[in-house]
Order: structure tokens, then sequence, then C-alpha cells
């Protein structure tokens, strides 16, 4: 509690409204000290006297500092969830693309990606997919070239077979 007496002479050391509209500061001891604001009211030189003990106002500001430390480390743990979760998504789909280009060196060219997302990594997926649908469409055209030019070396060695190329001299007919 605050005495009358006490509260009386820290209001006579605050500066006169007419030099200072505001102002605060702190009297007393250090066992009873008290922290002091006063304003100017405006009307007639009256001002408004408000008085706090200093051990309440700075155990006031450690409650807020310590529950500003809990909201701090709560952001912090909601961050890393986000974090991981959000690298957890992009790391599946490199493995996915990962296990994908193994599979296809290995000889399967049917292999193919799922193509789940609108990012670079998606569309990283989608030109493997291409690739590998231009890789087989390559491969199925060169085996249908190769499968001709067997087919006419065949014709050439039949027809050569049949019909045998010989010369006609004439010696003078």
């Amino acid at each position: 509690k605050i005495s009358e007496s006490s509260l009386a002479s820290s209001a006579a050391q605050l500066p006169s409204p007419s030099a200072q509209p505001f102002g605060v500061m702190e009297s007393g001891g250090t066992k009873d000290s008290l922290l002091l604001s006063s304003a100017s009211v405006g009307v007639g030189g009256l001002r408004v006297l408000s008085a706090i003990p200093t051990s309440t106002a700075f155990h006031t500001v450690r409650a807020i500092l310590f529950k500003s430390g809990y909201f701090l480390a709560f952001l912090i743990g909601v961050s890393i969830i986000v974090s991981v979760l959000g690298s957890n998504g992009l790391t599946s789909s490199l493995k996915r693309l990962h296990t994908a280009t193994l599979e296809f060196s290995r000889g399967n060219l049917e292999t193919q990606v799922a193509e789940g997302s609108r990012d670079e990594i998606g569309d990283l997926g989608r030109g493997f997919n291409h690739m590998s649908r231009e890789i087989r469409r390559l491969l199925l055209e060169t085996a249908e070239k190769v499968r001709m030019e067997s087919e006419l070396k065949t014709g050439q060695l039949i027809q050569s077979t049949l019909f045998p190329h010989t010369e006609f001299h004439s010696n003078g007919v």
C-alpha cells in the first residue's frame, strides 16, 4: 500500500505541467520505490498521477517476458514442423524420381514417374516420362528399320539365287 505522504512528496518532484505535459520517474528508496507517471489534463493546470510499486511493475514485465519466451518457442516449433513436412514432400518426390531413374538404367524402359506436383520437381518428372516415351519410340523405329533392312537383304539374296546375274557376251554375233 502506498502512503499518501510518500505519494505527495513524490508528486512534488515531478516537473510542472507547463514545463512538461507528461513525465515518468522513480522515487523512494530501493525497498519501497515507486514508478510515477503524470500527464496534464489540459484544464486548470490539473494533471493525472499514477503510482505503482517498482516490484509490481517489474513482476509484470517479467511475466510478459516469460510469456513472450513461450510464444517464441511455440513459433520456432511450428516453423520446424512446417519445414520438416515441406522437406519430406520434396525429398519423397526426389526419391521417386531417383528410383525411376535407377529402374530405367537397368533396362526397364516402361518406367514412369507419378506427375503429381506443378513445381520444378513435377516438371522434372514430366520430362523424365517424355524422355522415356521418346526412347521407347526411337527403339521401336530402329528395330523396325533393322527388320526392313534384313528383309531387303533376304529379298536380294533370293533374287540373286533365282535370277543369277550373268553377263551376255555376243562375241561378234
